[in-house]
């Protein structure tokens, strides 16, 4: 998931939720069947504020022991090459 550079605090809360909900963030490098470091799960953000927004977001969820185990979604830093990337895939699809 990448948020957005004016992704709104009340927004990325909300996209959070939907987030950890979707899918199971306890598995690594799987998605359902599909299985491989092309399917980990990570959390792609564009500044410090929005960093501490996921990370708590993810110690939160880990503290009402909605999973029984770890979440293992990564947060990370969205590099100009991912943007780059991704804005490829925009186009082409």
């Amino acid at each position: 998931m990448s948020l957005s550079q004016s992704t709104s605090f009340g927004l990325m809360v909300e996209i959070l939720d939907v987030f950890w909900h979707t899918y199971d963030p306890t598995t690594l490098n799987r998605q359902g069947n599909d299985v491989g470091t092309q399917y980990r799960s990570a959390i792609f953000y564009h500044d410090q504020k929005q960093k501490e927004i996921a990370e708590k977001s993810k110690r939160d969820l880990e503290k009402a022991g909605f999973y029984k185990n770890a979440i293992v979604t990564a947060s990370q830093e969205e590099k100009d090459d991912l943007r780059r990337l991704r804005a490829v895939f925009d186009i082409l699809l």
